[in-house]
């Protein structure tokens, strides 16, 4: 009897722990987390956009949201340019840029511009900053890690541009060290 009691109680405890959902939320623009290792981008959240959503609620997640503009990429379809305005209202300087890859209906990946690092709290903005590639950071180490993977993703001698991205799987994040005529910078990317 006690045995069938203690199959029970566990079952119900496996049911209930699949059917919860996620336990951690992260928003960008508002939680200010020590680390992100041991969490995942699947969890977070920017300005209410959130990966996995339909194009349609990325739409409507935008239209409810004064400080950010979205113009569909005219070379890509299937993703959106998001700007923040200016002081006429029309689209100012490049925030994020929302991906889904064609025949998909989930957002893929979120990247965040170094014009959108005052929207993101401050432990967040390093990830726009050198220190998150420099190994010998500790910011870095304490807050990302290291990376499990890179590879140059582009590189265009003739114009000067060449991109590197660090990945970190477990978190679902690409570093991007951006080398370019116009000056040297860092973006990154969630991803699923």
């Amino acid at each position: 009897m006690t045995r069938r009691i203690y199959l029970k109680a566990l079952t119900l405890l496996a049911i209930a722990i699949t059917f919860s959902g996620p336990t951690f939320a992260l928003e960008l623009t508002k939680d200010n987390p020590s680390t992100l290792t041991g969490t995942n981008s699947s969890d977070y959240t920017i300005a209410g956009l959130k990966l996995g959503m339909t194009h349609q609620q990325a739409w409507d997640t935008l239209d409810q949201n004064d400080s950010l503009v979205g113009i569909k990429d005219t070379a890509n379809p299937s993703r959106i340019w998001v700007y923040t305005p200016d002081k006429d209202g029309n689209h100012g300087h490049s925030a994020l840029y929302l991906v889904w890859e064609p025949g998909n209906a989930n957002m893929k990946s979120i990247t965040v511009f170094q014009d959108y690092r005052s929207h993101i709290t401050p432990n967040l903005r390093r990830l726009l900053s050198f220190e998150a590639i420099d190994n010998n950071s500790a910011f870095k180490k304490d807050f990302i890690g290291y990376s499990n993977r890179s590879e140059v993703t582009l590189d265009i001698p003739s114009t000067d541009l060449k991109l590197k991205s660090y990945y970190y799987d477990d978190i679902g994040l690409e570093i991007i060290d951006k080398h370019s005529s116009e000056g040297d910078e860092v973006v990154f990317s969630i991803y699923r």
